[in-house]
């Protein structure tokens, strides 16, 4: 048999400047999930059986993990803009029950902390930038069911990110495209098989708004809407699937 996963999600990020240099961000994700399975094990055993009814189809909707990001403008000139900060990972998504290593809930069931640094370099051609971020996440402890019922504790993976993105934006249009590689630790549960993975895939957007218009006089609204397209290049023990995002960013 199969087991298949789809996934929407809206996320609905907010930032507040705290002074000149400091800022917090807060994303609130909302998800709908969607599990089908069509698994079959012919004759089999009770732990077997148990393992088959916590894969069964379901549909889960509801509120995920709050990601929280307290940042810090480090370098701004006309060349450089660098940023660097902390993250920390809520665990409010409650709905659903985290089992497995690749739990099907809308949350983790434990939180994380980490850091993170962001280089902005704009060379001297107008509307041309490139950037990269490196990201570190320590996951916290927490409890979580095996697939085959047993509550335990739950010792995630650490995970490292590393994006490189380049991008033009002139006259109120955006291009852009981004390379991103993900490497997760090995995540441990008492039963069941432990593993890495790692993710490579490159991300392609296209915008339009009036941030353009920011270099000539101020505005009241500055705004920018993006469509995305994810292509994963290659991965081990990660969902690999192509993926759409819309994006609108406002400020006021």
């Amino acid at each position: 048999g199969k087991l298949q996963r789809e996934e929407q999600r809206l996320e609905i990020c907010m930032a507040y400047a705290l002074s000149e240099k400091w800022m917090v961000e807060a994303t609130i994700p909302l998800l709908q999930k969607k599990q089908t399975s069509t698994l079959k094990i012919e004759s089999a055993s009770t732990n077997q059986q148990k393992v088959l009814e916590n894969l069964a189809s379901e549909n889960l909707s509801g509120l995920g993990d709050i990601r929280l990001i307290f940042a810090k403008d480090m370098v701004a000139t006309t060349s450089w803009h660098n940023r660097g900060g902390f993250t920390l990972r809520l665990p409010t998504g409650t709905t659903g029950t985290p089992r497995g290593i690749y739990t099907n809930s809308t949350g983790e069931g434990h939180g994380s902390v980490g850091a993170y640094f962001h280089f902005n370099w704009y060379p001297l051609v107008q509307g041309i930038r490139n950037g990269f971020r490196i990201e570190g996440t320590n996951e916290l402890v927490g409890k979580r069911e095996t697939l085959d019922g047993e509550k335990v504790y739950y010792s995630a993976g650490h995970s490292a990110d590393l994006f490189y993105n380049w991008s033009i934006e002139r006259e109120n249009m955006f291009a852009g495209t981004e390379l991103h590689y993900y490497q997760h630790a090995e995540s441990k549960l008492p039963t069941g098989k432990s593993n890495v993975a790692f993710l490579k895939e490159i991300n392609f957007e296209f915008g339009y708004g009036n941030l353009s218009d920011l270099e000539q006089n101020p505005l009241s609204i500055p705004w920018q809407i993006r469509l995305g397209y994810t292509l994963p290049l290659a991965g081990q023990n990660s969902p690999i699937a192509n993926r759409w995002q819309l994006n609108s960013t406002f400020f006021f």
